[in-house]
């Protein structure tokens, strides 16, 4: 009876990592196609070379709160979002920063 409650403990911790691997996957998905709808005409195709805007691909990794102050209430010349992406489509678009290597 102890092992069959261990292995049913091991099968739902697997089954919980690969969901939220899975989450995490959508999550970058969205936060793509989002940010080539919305961002990248400012800040590049790949967070990179922006013809406009400030080069993401050296936003600290480390200041979630700040980018999403900046996105949702604008910085300089950069608008405000706050009207247009919601609070998941802000996450998303971080969770996709995040899964981008940063430049030097």
């Amino acid at each position: 009876m102890k092992i069959k409650k261990q292995f049913s403990l091991i099968l739902f911790g697997f089954f919980f990592v690969l969901n939220a691997l899975a989450d995490d996957t959508n999550s970058i998905a969205l936060g793509e196609k989002i940010y080539q709808q919305y961002c990248s005409s400012c800040h590049g195709a790949e967070m990179k070379n922006p013809q406009w805007g400030f080069d993401l691909g050296k936003f600290p990794r480390d200041s979630k709160i700040r980018f999403i102050d900046s996105v949702t209430y604008g910085k300089n010349a950069m608008p405000p979002w706050e009207d247009v992406l919601s609070k998941d489509q802000l996450e998303a678009l971080w969770s996709y920063l995040q899964s981008v290597p940063a430049s030097l």
